[in-house]
């Protein structure tokens, strides 16, 4: 897929069967909901794709809605081969989560590992501490420049 805009939207049609669910047993006693202390938890994987030239990514945004009672996370993995290596990365370019709030823009840090990359995919957590409740996401838009 070749993408030449300067923002970058993907459109998620979240589905609950799209998604790969791993239940967690752990009690709901913290007031803010993380993936440690879920009732229920999964990520959603997204497809490679092919910015056709070297970028740099530079912002996330996502919109959707979410309460004290859910968690929704995101990692990147980017590579200058389509076959990766495929090392997903949080905030501080680790086994973490961006965990940012809707309808606000997360800035990637100056140490971005995201440089000089083509081709990119993400992964989307979601989590509930609360029973028949999940967040939502509608929309992820990842910006990029030269």
């Amino acid at each position: 897929m070749k993408i030449g805009y300067k923002k970058l939207k993907i459109f998620l049609g979240l589905a609950i069967s799209s998604l790969f669910f791993l239940p967690n047993n752990l009690s709901s006693s913290q007031n803010v909901c993380q993936l440690d202390n879920a009732l229920n938890y999964g990520y959603l994987e997204s497809v490679v794709f092919d910015l056709g030239d070297e970028y740099q990514i530079t912002k996330l945004k996502w919109q959707g809605e979410k309460t004290d009672k859910h968690f929704v996370g995101f990692q990147l993995a980017s590579s200058l081969d389509y076959n990766g290596p495929w090392l997903f990365y949080g905030k501080s370019f680790f086994n973490d989560y961006i965990d940012h709030p809707p309808f606000k823009i997360y800035s990637f840090q100056s140490d971005n590992p995201h440089k000089n990359i083509r081709y990119f995919k993400y992964r989307v957590y979601l989590a509930t501490c609360e029973e028949f409740s999940s967040p939502e996401v509608e929309k992820i838009i990842l910006y990029y420049r030269k």
